[in-house]
């Protein structure tokens, strides 16, 4: 699935603004706006989507905090607010927001709080198959040995009873 790669400098996603609302909702809310302007002036461009897009629309992939001070934010709009699975019909065009956001680059960052942002560009994500996941043996052992020490103990402790109660 293409999504929208933004890399921002000194940017903190879980940081509160003085109106106590994190910037990761701020982020949210100032992409969706951007993005909602340009399609009520251009509504041939963004078919099937909602008339207003809110912060709803913005859905976070991933964050990734890079060693140089800058965090990369990995994410898509979708066309709807109500979502139940994220796939190619379910959100915009990745290319079309990334142009979008490209366009105004110097008023969104601005807007995001003068933070600077150093690219904006499309990736592809990759979701991990079934079988393609993680052994759980030792979890399965792990597990195991205290479902066995707490039947143990159980015992031991019914044996106790029985004998008192004798």
């Amino acid at each position: 699935m293409p999504i929208i790669e933004m890399t921002i400098r000194r940017v903190n996603l879980s940081a509160r603004l003085h109106t106590n609302e994190t910037y990761e909702s701020y982020f949210k809310r100032r992409i969706a706006a951007v993005v909602s302007n340009y399609c009520e002036q251009q509504a041939d461009e963004c078919m099937a989507t909602t008339l207003r897009l809110k912060k709803e629309n913005i859905v976070l992939l991933n964050v990734n905090v890079n060693d140089d001070q800058s965090t990369t934010v990995g994410f898509v709009v979708t066309k709807s607010q109500r979502r139940s699975m994220l796939g190619d019909q379910t959100i915009m065009d990745s290319t079309k927001v990334k142009y979008i956001l490209s366009a105004q680059l110097a008023s969104l960052s601005r807007v995001l709080g003068g933070v600077r942002i150093e690219r904006v560009e499309t990736a592809m994500l990759r979701r991990e198959g079934i079988g393609a996941s993680r052994d759980n043996t030792r979890l399965i052992i792990i597990l195991s040995i205290v479902a066995i020490f707490l039947s143990v103990t159980y015992i031991i402790a019914a044996v106790r009873v029985c004998r008192l109660a004798l």
